[in-house]
């Protein structure tokens, strides 16, 4: 009898467990990939005397505004989703596969980070040292 009574804790635990990781699996592939925490957060460059752009990476996802405090009509606003992540190359691809997005940046310091980014494929490939003589983007 103490076997048998035992058994359905270890059937209950087991089901547990299964649940759990299909779980967690089906959780992974809903929200894709994330971009690195680094590059979480929003990132702001004054062009010109009338004019900023941001860039703001969650999770998994960018979104990008361009204002123009002279000329309101002149303002950009949209949100992609991110749909892949390259750590060692600082990159991640953004938006649909028929006209995807990517993202490039390096990071001065905890609070400045030059980003770049290009429309369309193949991926780009940026030489070593890219980000050199480029505008900084101040995190806010």
């Amino acid at each position: 009898m103490v076997g048998r009574s035992s058994f359905p804790i270890f059937n209950i635990v087991l089901r547990s467990f299964l649940a759990f990781c299909a779980a967690f699996l089906v959780g992974c592939s809903l929200f894709g990939p994330s971009a690195p925490s680094e590059v979480i957060g929003k990132w702001l460059i004054d062009l010109q005397a009338n004019d900023i752009q941001v860039f703001t990476f969650s999770q998994h996802s960018v979104t990008y505004d361009f204002v123009d405090f002279s000329d309101a009509t002149n303002n950009v606003h949209w949100t992609e989703n991110i749909t892949k992540v390259y750590p060692d190359e600082a990159m991640l691809k953004a938006g649909a596969d028929k006209s995807p997005l990517y993202f490039a940046w390096h990071i001065v310091s905890p609070s400045e980070a030059v980003i770049t980014w290009t429309n369309g494929d193949p991926k780009p490939v940026y030489a070593a040292n890219w980000w050199a003589g480029w505008s900084v983007y101040t995190k806010q």
